[in-house]
């Protein structure tokens, strides 16, 4: 009777370990995991219309880099990336935006070679790293 309660704990530790590891572990990170991807998948579209008023707004003689969007897990927000140049006014600038509340994040502004805004363009560039590698 004994030998048999002993077994049948052991099949019963058998099937549950592996299912609180199932359910516990393996599925909220693949959850997780399936969550981020969407994410990504989503901030294109979201952040496009930042980069529309930018490319409306261009001034004649301005140059407008490819942009760039981010998911950022920490601050669970899309982020959009851009920089401009304009030749008539010997200005370059770079940015990073919050594409959820239009809530600039980073700013880096150069005019006739001196630093006019924020940071510079190293700081600008280290900061702009973390924000957007944050998955």
């Amino acid at each position: 009777m004994k030998k048999n309660r002993n077994a049948l704990i052991v099949v019963a530790l058998a099937l549950l370990i592996p299912s609180i590891y199932y359910f516990g572990i393996f599925l909220p990170d693949l959850k997780e995991d399936e969550f981020i991807f969407n994410k990504k998948k989503e901030c294109p579209s979201l952040c496009q219309p930042l980069y529309d008023i930018d490319v409306k707004w261009l001034p004649e003689g301005g140059v407008l880099s490819p942009p760039e969007y981010a998911y950022n897990k920490e601050l669970n927000t899309c982020l959009y990336s851009n920089s401009q140049k304009i030749d008539i006014s010997n200005q370059s600038f770079q940015y990073v935006f919050d594409c959820s509340s239009n809530e600039e994040l980073l700013f880096h502004l150069i005019k006739n070679g001196e630093l006019i805004r924020d940071m510079p363009l190293e700081e600008f560039k280290q900061k702009k790293y973390e924000l957007m590698s944050i998955e």
